[in-house]
């Protein structure tokens, strides 16, 4: 089930952050293009075709994927959030959710 949901398209060969303000333990990135796109959720900058960071095809998806962040704990005062950087070679339209 998503909980919150943001598309837009990617800048070729510019990461692109996209941030929700809450932490969330999965998230979902679809591809609604046909240029292959690359992502992470550490707050790491992702390089195409780069170690450690999460592939998903043209006209495809990844569903699943942990966040990289350590979750929110008010009590010790540390506030999370859901960040999942992406990076393309062209212009790619793409569909993030984040799931509980």
């Amino acid at each position: 089930m998503a909980i919150h949901t943001q598309s837009g398209s990617t800048v070729a060969n510019t990461v692109l952050p996209i941030i929700f303000n809450s932490w969330n333990p999965t998230v979902e990135v679809i591809n609604r293009g046909t240029t292959d796109m690359w992502f992470r959720t550490d707050k790491i900058d992702p390089t195409i075709a780069g170690d450690d960071c999460h592939f998903v095809a043209g006209n495809s998806w990844v569903d699943a994927i942990k966040n990289g962040q350590v979750p929110s704990e008010p009590a010790a005062g540390i506030v999370s959030t859901t960040e999942i950087r992406l990076i393309s070679s062209a212009i790619v339209p793409f569909t993030i959710e984040v799931q509980q």
